[in-house]
């Protein structure tokens, strides 16, 4: 693999203080709806399948956190209110660079091959998510690229 599979970048993730006033504030500002705030329910017992899982840190840790997402064209903003309950990389980001744009993420196909390749190319792999329809995974880009990157392939695992 010479380069990553895809120039399309799909998403901003955005760390923010309050993910319920940055919605209200975007979609004034932009002049949409104000979108359905997630907040994450108890913590749940790992899948038993083994096909979605979430890993920080090489360690199984689910990030919990509220968020929202602002569809615009040709990229949607994921707005991530962090909250503090278990180590996740949303937090970290916080206490090392304060609130603002964490990630840009990719679409890919091919996820174990690109996560291999940000590897060999001195990016370790920091976060990853499977949730059996899709997964997602952070490298630690911010030293060089200002921020992290993300790629996410969607599709059923085999």
């Amino acid at each position: 693999m010479e380069s990553v599979g895809s120039k399309h970048v799909v998403k901003l993730g955005i760390v923010v203080k309050n993910v319920e006033e940055a919605a209200n504030s975007y979609a004034k500002i932009l002049g949409v709806e104000v979108p359905d705030i997630s907040i994450p329910g108890p913590e749940t017992a790992p899948d038993p399948t083994g096909k979605s899982y979430v890993q920080y840190k090489g360690s199984d840790r689910k990030p919990r956190c509220k968020f929202a997402k602002i569809y615009t064209e040709p990229v949607y903003l994921e707005l991530i209110e962090p909250l503090p309950d278990v180590p996740n990389p949303y937090t970290d980001f916080v206490d090392k660079h304060g609130y603002g744009v964490y990630f840009i993420s990719f679409y890919i196909d091919g996820f174990g091959e690109h996560i291999q390749f940000m590897e060999d190319l001195g990016f370790p792999l920091t976060f990853k998510h499977d949730k059996g329809h899709e997964r997602y995974a952070y490298f630690d880009t911010f030293e060089k690229l200002g921020l992290v990157l993300e790629y996410k392939e969607v599709g059923e695992i085999d």
